[in-house]
């Protein structure tokens, strides 16, 4: 997950080049979510004050999991790990649902994509009143993508 959606290599590298969609949530802080560290070099043993694996915590292991180099900065990720037991399962892909801590609220369809209003609408059925959907695209003076205010834009 990230706190933006703004920044075009989020686009580029996530949504196949603005053909994808992104998919905006309404997230309850209650922790289930943890901000990603970026960091300019991996930690190892010494780091954490450890000669041995075996001294090494759930605690470490989670501090490791949520850090990542800085290079990726730009995606302000957050993540969350749970079991797959507490999530759907369909093919050998599992799925966390939709729930009131992690509550769909938007749509942002990329530039280059093909997906049209009536897919969308179709796809959210009932849920569609409450959920914003809207066409991106690159901004005119800056690096990062707006909303496109053009609704012929998006078919």
């Amino acid at each position: 997950m990230s706190k933006e959606w703004q920044h075009p290599l989020l686009w580029s590298h996530y949504a196949e080049s603005h053909r994808g969609m992104c998919l905006g949530f309404d997230v309850i802080d209650d922790g289930t979510f943890s901000k990603v560290r970026y960091l300019s070099r991996r930690e190892n043993l010494k780091d954490f004050g450890y000669t041995s694996m075996n001294e090494f915590t759930e605690t470490d292991m989670k501090k490791l999991l949520f850090s990542k180099f800085n290079v990726w900065s730009y995606e302000s990720e957050y993540r969350s790990f749970c079991t797959l037991e507490e999530n759907e399962e369909d093919s050998n892909l599992y799925f966390c649902p939709f729930s009131m801590h992690m509550k769909l609220s938007e749509i942002i369809i990329g530039e280059r994509s093909n997906v049209t209003r009536d897919q969308v609408a179709n796809a959210l059925g009932n849920y569609g009143k409450d959920i914003l959907a809207f066409k991106a695209r690159c901004a005119f003076r800056d690096f990062r993508i707006v909303r496109n205010q053009n609704k012929s834009a998006w078919k």
